[in-house]
């Protein structure tokens, strides 16, 4: 890959995928302080030893924390509800029960598996109230990932997150009036 740096500016150049389509096409890219200025196309796409260039990916809907209860079984005949509805759905019974490190641990995990599959940034819907958010914090700051985040707290988790997820327009009156404190704030919904 032909790379030229001049100060926060440079260029990088080789097969890259364009537009909705990922159409193939040499080309130059011109980035300057992180931000991509240009992309210029310098021919076919017909060398197969230049390298590919490909855009990131952003996951905007992520539970990082049910990453804890990925492998685990369940019963045969389960409803949604019996699944992952608050607050004694099989999901929100195992991170109750699950301790903060291991919690931290396993939100960790998920990041460096982000990162390795070129995903670049998410947008997290985090259960647990502050406590939840903490732990998507704290597992960030120790993954070494450098990925974007976006974090929807709720119970309390969207005071120290950057906005709140609401997972259903059923929620009700309190979730409405925490939705309109967040707004206020400047925070998500």
């Amino acid at each position: 890959m032909r790379r030229m740096i001049a100060g926060d500016t440079y260029t990088i150049a080789g097969k890259v995928c364009l537009g909705r389509e990922f159409e193939l096409a040499d080309a130059e890219i011109d980035v300057e302080n992180g931000i991509i200025k240009s992309i210029n196309e310098t021919g076919s796409a017909g060398d197969a030893a230049k390298p590919w260039i490909f855009p990131c990916f952003f996951n905007a809907h992520t539970h990082l924390g049910d990453t804890v209860a990925m492998d685990i079984e369940t019963k045969p005949g389960m409803t949604l509800s019996d699944l992952v509805a608050p607050p004694n759905g099989l999901k929100h019974r195992i991170l109750s029960e699950t301790p903060s490190e291991t919690l931290t641990d396993a939100i960790t995990q998920s990041l460096k598996f982000m990162k390795r599959s070129a995903t670049a940034g998410f947008c997290d819907f985090r259960e647990g109230g502050e406590e939840g958010v903490n732990a998507l914090k704290t597992a960030l700051d120790s993954s070494g990932t450098g990925l974007k985040a976006l974090i929807l707290g709720r119970n309390g988790g969207e005071t120290v997150a950057d906005g709140i997820g609401i997972s259903s327009t059923k929620e009700g009156e309190q979730v409405l009036e925490s939705a309109a404190e967040t707004r206020k704030r400047g925070g998500f919904v």
